[in-house]
């Protein structure tokens, strides 16, 4: 039976503790600050500032404050030795953040851009832990994540590879790859999946650049493994970023979800073993969640179904994902809105599992999934909308060592704007 301990002074502070499950809760109003080893820490001073930790690494949502309500997104950093460096960007989702935190590490998230250090794609390969297969001379592979063109990685043959090591579970969606020279013949862009080595992206040429964007993933090491060169290859840079789902942070409608005969308008039923039922939510915003696990269903529409995305602002669209439960979409189209009338951007015949779909760059308010065929009521998994971010040149990238880092980039080097206590955070958050 769990123990509750209010705490007075008009704080709303309530401290439970359940002797069965021995775990530990701090709750302030709706937002939960502490659960079993797991914190997440408003600041007292009343700023937009809240300091994150786990002390396993897990997947959690957590509620904003009330102050917060105007926040689209927040930044998430984690504190080091020498200051914050940039992690992500999360979408804020009804008030709520979910995110997987690394084990034991020490974040501070700040609303989304509040800071300037958030400045262009954020290169997640800059600076890190890396080895290689060979490397030729002063040709090594640290150079290839250097952040400066005019450095290479260059092996001793002509299949090789180059891993990094992030220390943690790293999103990642997109590569882009500069080689000296066009001498590759074939590559994969491959991550660690616990037990062996996965192809998230295989292509061919390189050359002075080559841009790869491939479904999400996440891994502590991704590597480059070069498959198959005319000679000896040179990589001069290789970036990888996770560019941010827009459809997380979209309000989701459809034209139908689908009914049953117990009357729940947006709710599967189904039979479990026995004399019971269960349901589970089809509603339309179950494919903009981010989860493979639920999906939105039409009801009685196997044609001109259709699942819409619309935003707060106008914003830039060039790349979308679909996912299909099953196999019955034969035809569908995108379609952006432009203030008077649906236009199509994209054609297409299955989606099943995965459909990938590069576009010409588009702005709109809203985009919007027309099922024009389908052998049955359709289900979508997942509706991802994406904006491929910058490249290397002219860009700003934030770098491990919380340093800007840029080119032609005058002045002095931008201060921190570093909170004194936070290098040492980790100390405070591990010993509550």
């Amino acid at each position: 039976m769990p123990t509750s301990i209010r705490f007075v002074g008009g704080n709303d502070l309530i401290a439970r503790f359940d002797k069965t499950t021995r775990q530990f809760t701090l709750t302030q109003g709706n937002v939960v600050m502490a659960k079993g080893y797991d914190r997440f820490l408003p600041s007292p001073d009343g700023d937009k500032k809240i300091y994150a930790y786990s002390r396993d690494g897990r997947a959690a949502t957590w509620t904003l404050p009330v102050n917060w309500s105007d926040v689209a997104d927040v930044d998430l950093y984690e504190l080091t030795d020498s200051g914050r460096a940039f992690v992500d960007r999360i979408a804020v989702v009804n008030g709520t953040v979910t995110y997987t935190f690394g084990k034991a590490t020490p974040y501070v998230m700040l609303p989304g851009g509040s800071s300037d250090y958030m400045a262009g794609a954020v290169n997640r390969a800059l600076g890190q832990v890396v080895s290689a297969s060979s490397s030729s001379g002063t040709d090594i592979a640290a150079n290839a994540v250097d952040g400066n063109l005019n450095t290479k990685w260059t092996p001793t043959g002509q299949e090789s590879w180059f891993e990094i090591d992030f220390g943690r579970e790293t999103t990642a969606n997109r590569a882009v790859l500069s080689e000296v020279g066009n001498h590759i013949g074939s590559y994969a862009i491959e991550y660690w999946n616990g037990t062996e080595w996965q192809a998230a992206y295989s292509g061919s040429a390189v050359g002075n650049q080559a841009t790869n964007a491939f479904p999400e993933f996440r891994s502590s090491k991704v590597r480059l493994h070069i498959l198959s060169s005319s000679q000896a290859p040179s990589i001069a840079e290789f970036q990888l970023y996770a560019d941010r789902n827009l459809a997380l942070a979209a309000k989701a409608s459809a034209s139908s979800n689908d009914n049953n005969d117990f009357s729940y308008s947006s709710y599967l039923v189904g039979e479990a073993a026995g004399n019971f039922t269960y349901r589970y939510d089809v509603q339309a915003s179950r494919a903009m969640d981010g989860a493979m696990g639920s999906y939105w269903s039409a009801s009685r529409e196997s044609n001109g179904a259709w699942l819409q995305a619309e935003f707060k602002d106008i914003v830039k669209i060039d790349r979308v994902v679909l996912s299909e439960e099953g196999n019955n979409v034969s035809s569908f189209q995108l379609q952006k809105w432009d203030g008077k009338s649906w236009s199509t951007v994209h054609e297409g015949t299955t989606i099943g599992s995965l459909r990938e779909i590069d576009m010409k760059k588009f702005s709109a308010t809203k985009i919007r999934l027309l099922i024009a065929a389908s052998d049955a009521d359709p289900k979508i998994r997942e509706f991802k909308i994406y904006e491929k971010g910058n490249a290397l040149a002219g860009s700003l990238m934030w770098s491990p060592d919380s340093r800007i880092s840029a080119t032609n980039v005058g002045g002095d080097e931008p201060s921190l704007g570093l909170d004194p206590c936070e290098p040492r955070i980790h100390d405070r958050l591990s010993g509550l």
